[in-house]
């Protein structure tokens, strides 16, 4: 059975409110982010969805421009896989992690994940320069 996707508003702090559409208040700036968590040869259990919910809050405190993220949670004998794909603007981010312990493996994607949207971040930021045609008139 394939689930709807889940939209989570973010608040500046880093608390979700579980309203498709929240009222906005004058204190609270919100960010939308799609959010699908699917799992393979695993029952997504409330416990395991908000504790995802949880992690992949942290991204949208770093970078709001999140379109939409997958998350794909597996069992294979002992192993437990997360999967993560997230689309940016002008870029697909995937990441994997995986681990004995389920909990574990979503705490270690949410790092890897993490990591990589504020190194994407910087990339962006660092390219917003002034155009080469200004550089060289200001050299001469």
């Amino acid at each position: 059975m394939k689930e709807q996707p889940v939209k989570i508003a973010v608040t500046a702090t880093g608390a979700k409110a579980q309203q498709p559409y929240p009222k906005r208040s004058s204190t609270r700036e919100y960010t939308y982010m799609s959010l699908n968590i699917s799992g393979r040869h695993l029952e997504i259990t409330p416990a395991i969805r908000e504790y995802v919910l949880n992690k992949m809050a942290r991204i949208s405190r770093h970078f709001d421009n999140v379109i939409d993220t997958q998350v794909v949670l597996s069992v294979e004998k002992l192993e437990h896989t997360a999967e993560v794909t997230m689309r940016l603007r002008g870029k697909d981010i995937h990441c994997e992690a995986k681990d004995e312990n389920l909990y574990a493996a979503i705490d270690l994607l949410a790092d890897k994940i993490d990591r990589q949207v504020i190194k994407y971040k910087t990339k962006v930021q660092n390219h917003a320069h002034e155009p080469v045609k200004r550089q060289l008139e200001a050299t001469e």
